[in-house]
């Protein structure tokens, strides 16, 4: 892996930030944050936009309330994941609030139905008298049956964020940024933070929601936002500033319930808590076919059953956890088998289950640094999940491959595709095609440090510094330091070998933990009483039961290493 390493900053660029330490000013420097912004950027002072500036918003709004005018039966047609799941409670929270009668809810059978929209769901709604369906994170790729739906007399709404395809469905009102006749200046919604700006922009024909409503509905935003790694930035950065504030105060049993069973108090609850804490257990219902048990947490007032359901949730995420881990041995057994690293890794098992392929596909882009496909499929063809890394659009690369493809779909750094068996190896070439552009130096992964720090730096105010800059994630990621010639006191392996940890010592005599997640197997590297270089973020927060600081690494080196 590839160190660079930070340019020496003049002290005059520091000294035009006001009202701030040097230490600040420099990471906000290197996160392209001018002085003039600062205040903006640490603050949160900038507004949500006008949602009506959104593509066929009045559209949608229009049909919504005309719905409601003829007490017509509505249905909310939500995906699987977190971010689908989310995007249906915050919707039918502000529908029930202003007095919709008719609500479905409907979320599809991973297994049996598959992603997005399908015309026999439809076609069993409308039977149930259905005259409006509003998409949510799915059907921006579903133009057919969008058109079966229009033949059941169905009116359908969608709002997702996932990238454009060449041939586009033709709703009744299509909701997503990408699309050309977006005048909001905004497109880096998750679908989530997209059905929010539809509440808000249904507050024009309702009114506005109570305060407690408003912040049940900010806080599923940032599980969400989080959740599906949108980018922190703009007005994700804003709504996520924003729900976290609503989490901290609000009453609401499910979210409660989800909170605490996984260990965490809602009062220091935090984005490093969504990715890592209540998200998971989400995604493995959605995986393992359940949904509706994320729906009884997200939409339940009462304690109990919020507690019954949360139960069954974190069940269900143990169950997913053992059955990712011996998959990803048989994945990482087919990688490092094969001859040669090609550029992008392919791997595939019929036996696999649809609902964590994504999941093998991640863990290996994390290992190996190169987009990653997990394939399963029992049938004629093979289905699977595509994760990518920064700086290679794998949506782009699919839409690069369409002829060999059958259904696709999804944004840069994910996506889900079907293509049929004999066309596995075409394909793989074609998509190593795309990356023909790239400098093999691409695929050898990069850190970029923002700082070196000294040793007396590594203490408790200086993570309170760095978490002014907070929320982290896609587009806002944790600062990384340069830890110089810390001694490795001692290091071992947790969660079987999967993850590794060294207490590392510092001149001043301070132990620290350093973790670095998934990297058991360079266990090796490391000898005690040797001093290495490490790379990293620097946090102060609960680890099991105990305030203390820590470094989650990225990668390490020995100090006496002599770079080419």
């Amino acid at each position: 892996m590839k160190w660079e390493f930070p340019a020496p900053i003049s002290p005059d660029i520091l000294s035009s930030y006001q009202g701030i330490s040097p230490f600040l000013a420099e990471l906000l420097y290197r996160r392209g944050v001018k002085p003039e912004d600062t205040a903006a950027f640490l603050y949160s002072e900038k507004r949500l936009g006008n949602p009506l500036l959104l593509p066929d918003m009045e559209k949608a709004i229009d049909r919504i309330f005309e719905a409601h005018q003829k007490d017509e039966k509505v249905c909310i047609w939500g995906d699987y994941d977190t971010d689908g799941l989310t995007s249906q409670a915050v919707l039918f929270y502000a529908l029930k609030e202003w007095g919709f009668k008719n609500i479905f809810l409907y979320t599809p059978n991973r297994l049996t139905e598959g992603y997005g929209l399908n015309s026999e769901g439809l076609r069993m709604l409308a039977r149930e008298g259905v005259t409006l369906t509003i998409a949510l994170d799915l059907g921006t790729s579903n133009k057919e049956e969008v058109e079966d739906g229009r033949d059941e007399e169905m009116d359908i709404i969608i709002v997702d964020h996932h990238t454009i395809p060449r041939i586009l469905p033709q709703p009744y009102a299509f909701i997503n940024p990408h699309l050309n006749d977006n005048a909001y200046g905004y497109d880096g919604f998750a679908a989530c933070g997209l059905t929010y700006m539809l509440v808000r922009a249904l507050t024009t024909r309702f009114g506005p929601l109570t305060n407690e409503t408003t912040d049940i509905l900010r806080s599923f935003v940032v599980i969400g936002t989080v959740g599906d790694m949108a980018p922190l930035t703009g007005e994700n950065r804003l709504l996520v500033v924003n729900g976290f504030d609503s989490i901290h105060r609000v009453e609401h049993a499910g979210l409660e319930s989800l909170i605490a069973i996984n260990g965490l108090k809602k009062e220091f609850f935090r984005e490093e808590n969504v990715g890592f804490g209540v998200s998971p257990p989400i995604n493995a219902a959605g995986r393992f076919y359940y949904p509706e048990i994320v729906r009884n947490v997200l939409l339940s007032r009462d304690y109990e059953s919020a507690h019954l359901a949360n139960m069954v949730l974190k069940q269900t995420n143990q169950r997913r956890k053992d059955t990712l881990a011996e998959m990803l041995v048989e994945a990482v057994a087919q990688v490092e088998g094969s001859t040669g690293m090609e550029r992008i890794i392919i791997v595939k098992n019929e036996n696999w289950g649809a609902g964590v392929v994504g999941l093998i596909a991640g863990k290996l882009t994390d290992r190996y640094h190169r987009p990653a496909i997990a394939l399963t499929g029992k049938l004629s063809n093979w289905k699977g999940s595509a994760r990518s890394i920064p700086g290679f659009d794998i949506a782009a690369a699919l839409r690069g491959c369409e002829s060999l493809l059958g259904p696709f779909g999804g944004h840069p750094a994910a996506a889900g595709l079907e293509l049929k068996r004999e066309n596995l190896d075409a394909f793989h070439q074609c998509m190593i095609e795309q990356t023909k552009n790239l400098p093999d130096e691409f695929f050898l992964g990069k850190v970029k440090i923002d700082m070196i720090i000294p040793h007396d730096r590594v203490n408790r105010s200086t993570t309170w510094e760095i978490q002014k800059m907070a929320p982290f994630g896609i587009g806002n990621e944790e600062p990384v330091f340069l830890f110089k010639d810390v001694k490795v006191v001692d290091s071992s392996t947790m969660s079987d070998g999967v993850h590794l940890k060294a207490n590392i010592k510092f001149s001043n005599g301070k132990v620290v933990e350093a973790v670095k997640f998934y990297g058991g197997h360079r266990k090796w590297m490391l000898v005690n009483g040797k001093k290495y270089d490490f790379c990293g973020s620097l946090t102060w927060g609960n680890h099991n039961g105990f305030e203390k600081l820590k470094i989650n690494f990225k990668d390490f080196r020995p100090s006496d290493y002599i770079e080419n």
